[in-house]
């Protein structure tokens, strides 16, 4: 089976890979992006305070609880991941969490104080959590991470066997 046949014949299961490896691979942008925003001046504009040099700085002690206020978000969703998953299955959980996300964004964009920020954070981090833990969860072996599994997934399906064990393997 060619590449091509594999992604006619399957086509809901590479949509579903590639909806989970964005989720992997938003989640670690989120968290990489968080501390970069203290560097631009519009960002310490709108939540920062006026210094004696007539230039704005987020206070320190801001920055440490947004930096952190998403690692206890993600503590707390990788507590809520278990219940989730035994509850509503996998794929249903991964699609609520995802529509939460996409909620949750918009607290990022429309935030008018540092405060509001901080709670999207923390709530924003509640579904990294979850995108943490999932992408463990997914195969039942802890050495491979979704991305792993994905490659597998689409490809023991559509190319021969010797790519597909060359792809499982990758992880």
């Amino acid at each position: 089976m060619t590449l091509l046949e594999g992604v006619k014949l399957y086509p809901k299961a590479i949509a579903w890979a590639a909806l989970i490896a964005m989720c992997c691979a938003m989640e670690g942008y989120d968290i990489a992006l968080i501390g970069n925003f203290y560097a631009f001046p519009p960002f310490n504009e709108k939540y920062g305070n006026v210094q004696p040099d007539g230039s704005y700085q987020v206070p320190a002690k801001w920055q440490a609880g947004l930096a952190n206020g998403a690692q206890c978000g993600q503590i707390i969703g990788l507590l809520c991941t278990g219940l989730g998953v035994e509850r509503f299955g996998f794929r249903k959980f991964i699609l609520g969490v995802l529509l939460y996300q996409t909620c949750i964004t918009t607290i990022y964009f429309t935030a008018q104080s540092i405060e509001v920020l901080m709670v999207g954070y923390v709530l924003g981090g509640i579904a990294f959590g979850v995108f943490m833990s999932g992408r463990r969860t997914l195969d039942g072996n802890h050495e491979h991470k979704l991305t792993c599994f994905s490659r597998h997934f689409i490809c023991s399906r559509s190319l021969p066997s010797r790519y597909s064990r060359i792809y499982h393997y990758m992880g």
